[in-house]
């Protein structure tokens, strides 16, 4: 414990500071053998859980949306959506679009039924991402649609900001 006087003329304080270092003891060779085998069922639950959510995903219907849009070079456009199929609206994690023949873009992908906002942003060759303009769009997965079922949307109405 120290004490500290301030000068002559202030008030008086004292500081008192206690530094205690603990140390962990070294893990013994049971606790590195537990830490194994709870690492393992840890492991093996993790990999069921993927197998269950794979199987899910593989019943959903097939969803595909398209555009027929030019865009510059280095540019593409993804769907961004409030499901995490489609990022949480999160530009970065969001899927891009396929482009194809005639300057088509198309996302298909297996999303989960109900009913679900998105749009589409447009990716610049610098990272820069930029909204559509106007309401977000609604996306309708109906319930009882399974891995043969199409839900197809083509987007015609596109505005982007000057």
């Amino acid at each position: 414990m120290a004490s500290i006087a301030r000068p002559s003329g202030a008030r008086m304080s004292v500081v008192r500071s206690v530094v205690a270092v603990q140390t962990a003891p070294p893990q013994t060779k049971i606790q590195q053998i537990d830490i194994e085998l709870l690492n393992k069922k840890l492991e093996a639950k993790a990999k069921a859980l993927i197998a269950l959510e794979e199987q899910e995903i593989a019943a959903r219907p097939k969803v595909v949306i398209s555009i027929q849009r030019e865009v510059a070079l280095g540019e593409s456009w993804k769907v961004v959506g409030r499901i995490p199929e489609l990022g949480r609206f999160v530009p970065e994690v969001a899927p891009h679009m396929k482009w194809g023949a005639g300057h088509v873009w198309t996302y298909e992908g297996r999303i989960r039924p109900g009913q679900w906002e998105y749009k589409l942003v447009l990716r610049k060759p610098d990272g820069a991402i930029v909204w559509e303009e106007g309401p977000d769009r609604k996306l309708e997965v109906p319930e009882g649609k399974g891995p043969n079922d199409v839900v197809e949307i083509k987007i015609t109405d596109i505005k982007l900001p000057a």
